[in-house]
């Protein structure tokens, strides 16, 4: 039996790029892998869900997650409820949960006053761009947010252009499965 070609994570994560708005079979004839091969690297993709933690998360909502994972320089993928509590992560440590959920809840706060103090009417999301990252914190329903989180490779531009469509659709699957209070 013999060997096929090694491809760097690199490699595979550009082809897992292409393969989440395209199906196996034309990913398996542009880039010359097996199907088999596509279904095996998006299953031990780097970021992993963690156990659920507090609230009880149905098992498609770890799905829905799945669909973001391939986003240019994600790191985070969080839901987190209206009390504080992580629903369902890709990517988080389980350390990290409690700092995400403080965080968010920050930056709600502070987004909600400023809407509410120039009469913006209800906060919906906050971008935050920094020199290292971006964070964006969506709401998903009454009782949940979306949270995610970039490395500084991403580019702000394309997320608001190329993926919110994607990242609302996510939302809105969200807040079909919720409440998580």
């Amino acid at each position: 039996m013999s060997q096929g070609r090694r491809y760097t994570e690199e490699e595979q994560e550009e082809i897992l790029r292409y393969q989440r708005t395209h199906t196996y079979l034309e990913t398996s004839e542009k880039y010359g892998v097996s199907q088999m091969t596509l279904a095996r690297w998006a299953r031990r993709s780097k970021m992993s869900i963690l156990n659920y933690t507090g609230i009880e998360a149905p098992q498609d909502l770890a799905t829905i997650l799945q669909s973001l994972k391939f986003l240019e320089g994600i790191k985070v993928i969080s839901v987190i409820s209206s009390i504080g509590q992580t629903v369902a992560s890709i990517g988080l440590e389980k350390a990290s949960e409690t700092t995400i959920a403080a965080i968010t809840a920050a930056i709600l706060s502070l987004g909600d006053r400023a809407s509410g103090m120039v009469g913006q009417g209800k906060l919906e999301m906050v971008c935050m761009k920094s020199s290292e990252g971006t964070i964006i914190v969506i709401g998903a329903g009454e009782t949940a947010v979306l949270v995610l989180l970039f490395d500084g490779s991403a580019d702000v531009g394309n997320i608001f252009t190329k993926e919110l469509p994607l990242i609302n659709r996510v939302r809105s699957a969200i807040e079909a499965v919720g409440p998580f209070s």
